[in-house]
């Protein structure tokens, strides 16, 4: 059985050879390692060259091949499974070229002369093709643009659904493709995408979104339909280039920041309907909840997802794996929550190996388990910290037959 047998049997409620490995945010991260696979190849490129233009087919093959370098050359036990982005557009390497700066390779915009030495990640958020307008960066929070939103009959005039073929035709595609490639059918391919209220972020910041909760309902039903509705493009372009799941992310619906009515009206009732299509397209669903859900964790074990992650337990409140395991661990599997900064950076290899086995210990008594993590690791975490929680994860059923 290889890994991506071993997901797809912990997903379907059956017994795989080995209990699965997963940890959260590997893309996280591998950032670094990524990038430098990506820049060595452009280096050799280049050889004694200053510049060269960029060729959208080459440039996604460096980028999926720098991706396995990264899951290669960090780990000495791969994972099972392997995380897939959305690549570069063919309008963005049609009129940009590559230099060689002082210290570094530059980005150049052929059309402005405008360069950046940063190396476009190619991530497009949901949000990018919902409301056309420029956004702050990922590193800046949004706490309310809410007032560049108008009434419904405002956003219609500006909210156009691009298609899963239009997607396709920008080139955003090639990337995941090539990483398929690579990898074929032996590790399970996901993708991380938001669920429609935590993309509402995006649109209307945080402060931004509460509020229009109270003062304007419907606009806020209207907005998430439309985010709906130009996710389900993306997962249908995920399904397209061979992924076989997707982490679906839910940020800002903790107990302690909206209330159950809201949850039920804005969160659960979109969610529900989010899942039950992604799974008709045809990939397995993982979903993924920040913050404080035991008050609701009946209520997310109703959304019908295979697979169902949460944060370890910080900031005032307990997340606690047996409790899930007891209350939703029928009909679900259940990815653990190891503690990415006292077990990556903090504990010995030993420590690490016998949190593996506690949680197996609870998770096993769910109807499915896979080890992961509660947050991404750390940068600063030895690669060997994460060898050692998926050796040990696969030896447990190995062990058990």
């Amino acid at each position: 059985m290889n890994a991506r047998d071993r997901i797809f049997k912990a997903l379907s409620l059956q017994i795989p050879d080995k209990v699965p490995a997963a940890p959260a945010y590997l893309g996280l991260y591998l950032a670094d390692f990524i990038r430098q696979g990506y820049i060595q190849q452009y280096d050799k490129k280049l050889g004694e060259s200053s510049r060269c233009g960029i060729s959208h087919e080459q440039d996604s093959l460096f980028r999926a091949e720098a991706v396995r370098m990264a899951y290669t050359q960090a780990f000495k036990v791969m994972p099972d499974w392997i995380f897939a982005r959305l690549g570069p557009t063919k309008e963005w390497a049609s009129h940009t070229e590559i230099r060689r700066g002082k210290d570094s390779f530059l980005y150049v915009d052929k059309r402005s002369g405008d360069s950046t030495a940063h190396i476009p990640s190619f991530s497009p958020s949901v949000t990018d093709y919902v409301v056309h307008r420029d956004r702050p960066s990922a590193e800046q929070d949004i706490w309310d643009i809410s007032d560049q939103v108008g009434s419904i009959e405002e956003m219609e005039k500006q909210i156009t659904l691009v298609s899963k073929k239009e997607l396709e035709e920008k080139g955003l595609g090639e990337l995941p493709k090539y990483i398929k490639g690579i990898f074929g059918d032996n590790y399970f391919i996901y993708f991380v995408i938001d669920t429609p209220f935590s993309y509402l972020y995006d649109i209307l910041g945080f402060r931004g979104m509460m509020v229009k909760l109270y003062q304007d309902p419907r606009l806020v039903k209207y907005l998430l339909t439309k985010i709906l509705n130009q996710s389900l493009e993306f997962v249908k372009l995920f399904k397209s280039v061979g992924a076989d799941g997707v982490y679906i992310e839910e940020v800002y619906t903790s107990a302690d920041i909206i209330s159950p009515e809201f949850y039920d009206e804005f969160v659960y009732s979109f969610n529900k309907q989010y899942i039950r299509q992604i799974k008709e397209i045809g990939l397995k669903t993982i979903l993924y909840v920040c913050g404080d859900i035991m008050p609701r964790i009946e209520r997310i074990g109703c959304l019908g997802a295979d697979a169902l992650a949460f944060e370890e337990g910080k900031k005032n409140f307990e997340i606690n794996l047996e409790d899930i395991v007891q209350k939703v661990g029928k009909n679900h599997c259940i990815f653990g929550n190891i503690d990415t900064i006292q077990f990556g950076t903090k504990a010995s290899k030993d420590e690490m190996a016998a949190q593996v086995r506690k949680q197996i210990s609870i998770g096993v008594k769910a109807d499915g388990f896979v080890v992961s993590t509660g947050s991404p690791f750390p940068l600063e975490t030895d690669p060997e910290q994460i060898d050692t929680l998926v050796q040990t994860a696969h030896e447990y059923v190995s062990r058990k037959g």
